[in-house]
């Protein structure tokens, strides 16, 4: 049923067909059939309002399976990839843990879109430093906003330097994982 204007002036008693119509307007809005497809946007809705019934996001995850090391100084796949499936605005968040070893070992990640075979600009991060012989741990996040025009493959690439293997962790004490979720 399609929304219909619905007026009184003051003073004015509504006819039985005014109020049947306010009515029909009211389940139409109740049920969603008198709002248009696109009407309602997210920025328009509050925050205590949104659950998961109300609002969908197109996203996806992978979390990297096992630990991987390498002591490469040049940028290797490291196997964690998500897939944007649609055209538009992605929010990537990569959060990477990793292990470097040995004095003056460190690791730096990189996010790279494997289907135009290009590095995110700016995405570099330092992910573990060893300033001494012990062993050092560290959790970094890398958040970016891209736009698509076609279906992406989006990879973290990660990197050695130094002599010693560096490595991005994924155990039981802590995953490390690569996000997109689909705002535009």
């Amino acid at each position: 049923m399609a929304y219909t204007a619905w007026s009184v002036v003051f003073g004015e008693q509504p006819t039985a067909a005014k109020w049947n119509q306010l009515g029909a307007n009211d389940a139409g809005f109740k049920d969603g059939t008198n709002i248009d497809a696109g009407a309602i946007i997210t920025a328009k809705i509050a925050d205590a309002n949104v659950t998961s019934s109300k609002l969908s996001l197109d996203w996806t995850e992978n979390i990297l399976a096992a630990n991987f090391g390498t002591s490469s100084t040049s940028y290797v796949d490291t196997g964690m990839k998500v897939t944007l499936a649609a055209i538009g605005t992605w929010l990537i968040i990569c959060e990477i843990r990793g292990l470097s070893a040995s004095a003056g070992q460190f690791g730096v990640g990189q996010l790279y879109n494997q289907t135009t075979a290009t590095s995110i600009p700016d995405t570099e991060r330092l992910i573990a430093y060893a300033a001494s012989a012990n062993e050092r741990m560290n959790t970094t996040i890398v958040k970016r906003i891209t736009t698509t025009t076609i279906n992406n493959v989006l990879r973290l690439n990660f990197k050695a330097g130094g002599a010693y293997t560096s490595t991005v962790e994924s155990d039981p004490n802590g995953k490390s994982t690569l996000t997109a979720i689909r705002i535009g």
